[in-house]
C-alpha cells in the first residue's frame, strides 16, 4: 500500500455515488465513486473492493464510514461502481429518484406562513464526510486526507549473489513467479531497458557492482537489490593461472597454455576448463583425450559457459549422437549464445 496525498474539489455528483471532482494538487480531473460500509460487514467489504480497484488498476481510499474509488473518467467510474455493487458483501443503500419540482410542490403539506422576504433553511446533506459545504454555483466540498492507495503489490527484490566455486560468478534468483531481471554492472541504476539476465555472469572485474531488479505482470517493480563481485585472495593463484595460460593460448605456445589451464580448472575456473576441454579434443598442447574433453567441457557448461554447451554440441554431432548434440546446443542457446539456437534443430 502507498500513502498518497489527496486533495479533491467535488463540483458536482454526476450520478448516485458518483462525484466529479478536481484534484487540487495537480490540477486533474478525476471521478470519486462513494460506496456505503455495512460496520457489521466492514472488513470484508474493504477486502472485496480492493480486490475490485487492484483489478480495474484504480486508487481507492476510506472516509467517513464509507469506501472511495478514484477514476480517471466518468465511463471508468460507472464501471468501476458496477463492479463494486456486484462484490456479495457489500449492501449499497437504495438510491431514491429524484422529483421534478411541479410533483414536490403538489405533494407538500401545507405548512405555516412564513415572513416575507425570509428563506427558508437550507439543510445541509448528512454525508458523513469532512467538511461539507453548500455553494451558490452546487454543491461543492473540500476533502483532505491521506489515503491508503489500493495498488499492486511490488515483486519481490531479486538475490544477487556470487557461487563458491572458483572466481565465483555472479548468479540472480527472483522469487516472484514469471518475473524478468535487468540488471546493470557500469553503476547506473537499472530499468526496464537494462540488460536482461538470463545465464550467470562470469567475466566481470574484480570490484564490480552488480545492481538487479525484477518486473513481474501484475506486480510493481521491486526494490533494487546490488552485490559487488569480487576475487577472494584465495583464488588469487588461480586467476593467475587463468590469465597465463590465456596469454600462452594467444602465442601458441600450447604446452604451457595447456598446463595452466589445467591447474586453473583445478582450481574451480570454468573458463579455464572450457579452455582445457577445447584443447584436449583437438590435441593442441599434448594428446588428444576426447574422455576429458568432454568431462571438462560438460563441467563448464553447468557453470553456465555458454561456448563450453556449444563445443559439447559440435563434439556429439560429429560423433552422430543427435540426442546429446541438441541438448547441448539448447543449453547454450539457453545460456545466452543465440548462435546455438538454430544448431538445436534438425542435426544431420
Amino acid at each position: 500500500m502507498n500513502k498518497k496525498l489527496y486533495q479533491f474539489q467535488i463540483v458536482r455528483e454526476d450520478a448516485p455515488h458518483i462525484l466529479a471532482a478536481v484534484d487540487e494538487i495537480d490540477g486533474t480531473s478525476a471521478q470519486i465513486i462513494e460506496v456505503d460500509l455495512d460496520p457489521a460487514k466492514r472488513a470484508k467489504q474493504i477486502k472485496e473492493l480492493l480486490a475490485v480497484a487492484k483489478d480495474g488498476a484504480m486508487d481507492a481510499f476510506t472516509a467517513g464510514g464509507r469506501f472511495y474509488f478514484v477514476a480517471g473518467s466518468p465511463a471508468a467510474a460507472r464501471k468501476l461502481l458496477s463492479a463494486a455493487l456486484t462484490c456479495p458483501s457489500v449492501a449499497v443503500a437504495p438510491v431514491e429518484t429524484k422529483r421534478n419540482d411541479s410533483q414536490q410542490d403538489k405533494q407538500q403539506a401545507p405548512g405555516p406562513s412564513r415572513p416575507h422576504g425570509k428563506k427558508p433553511p437550507v439543510p445541509k446533506p448528512d454525508t458523513g464526510l469532512p467538511k461539507w459545504a453548500l455553494g451558490g454555483a452546487g454543491l461543492v466540498f473540500l476533502l483532505i486526507l491521506i489515503a491508503m492507495v489500493a495498488s499492486s503489490s511490488k515483486a519481490a527484490p531479486p538475490n544477487v549473489y556470487q557461487n563458491g566455486n572458483g572466481r565465483q560468478a555472479i548468479y540472480i534468483t527472483d522469487e516472484t513467479p514469471g518475473a524478468v531481471i535487468y540488471y546493470t554492472t557500469d553503476g547506473s541504476t537499472p530499468t526496464t531497458s537494462s540488460l536482461v539476465y538470463n545465464s550467470p555472469l562470469w567475466e566481470l572485474a574484480n570490484g564490480t557492482r552488480v545492481r538487479a531488479i525484477a518486473a513481474a505482470q501484475g506486480h510493481r517493480n521491486s526494490d533494487e537489490h546490488s552485490a559487488v563481485y569480487y576475487i577472494p585472495s584465495q583464488f588469487g593463484i588461480v586467476e593467475t593461472y587463468l590469465q597465463k595460460g590465456a596469454n600462452f593460448y594467444k602465442t601458441r605456445h600450447y604446452a604451457q597454455a595447456r598446463r595452466l589451464f589445467r591447474n586453473a580448472c583445478n582450481g574451480g575456473e570454468m573458463v579455464a576448463c572450457n579452455y582445457l576441454g577445447t584443447m584436449e579434443a583437438l590435441g593442441l598442447g599434448g594428446p588428444l583425450g576426447m574422455k576429458n574433453a568432454l568431462a571438462h567441457l560438460a563441467l563448464a557448461c553447468d557453470q553456465g559457459i555458454p561456448n563450453a554447451c556449444d563445443s559439447l554440441g559440435s563434439l556429439y554431432k560429429k560423433a552422430g549422437v543427435v540426442t546429446k548434440a541438441r541438448e547441448y546446443y539448447q543449453k547454450a542457446c539457453d545460456s545466452g549464445l543465440y548462435s546455438s539456437c538454430a544448431k538445436g534443430g534438425p542435426v544431420h
